[in-house]
């Protein structure tokens, strides 16, 4: 919900078309949406971390694994948004229980 609010409020809204950080007044696009919505979700997950895990340490080769992880689900979420501009919101839900499904599969 945090990451919502904060996306909305920076980018703006549909229905007004207001957008504070883009120099026109235009919808915001798949990157702008991309790339400051996984940050806030990134926040909001370490300051439930710090509440719960009072202590931990990093792995070596820990800061790779991230930025590949990152990579990945940037590029996962250009393509879920991107799917939904070309077909329907239904077809991205069911999809992703797909997805999930040969997830808990493969794992």
């Amino acid at each position: 919900a945090a990451s919502l609010i904060a996306t909305k409020a920076l980018l703006g809204d549909d229905d007004t078309e207001e957008v504070f950080v883009a120099e026109r007044a235009r919808k915001p696009s798949l990157i702008q949406v991309a790339f400051l919505t996984n940050p806030v979700i990134a926040l909001c997950s370490a300051c439930f971390a710090l509440f719960l895990e009072p202590r931990f340490e990093f792995p070596p080769g820990f800061w790779s694994s991230v930025l590949l992880a990152a990579v990945g689900i940037v590029a996962l979420l250009l393509c879920q948004l991107r799917l939904t501009q070309l077909t329907s919101a239904l077809t991205l839900a069911v999809l992703s229980v797909m997805k999930d499904f040969a997830t808990v599969l493969f794992f």
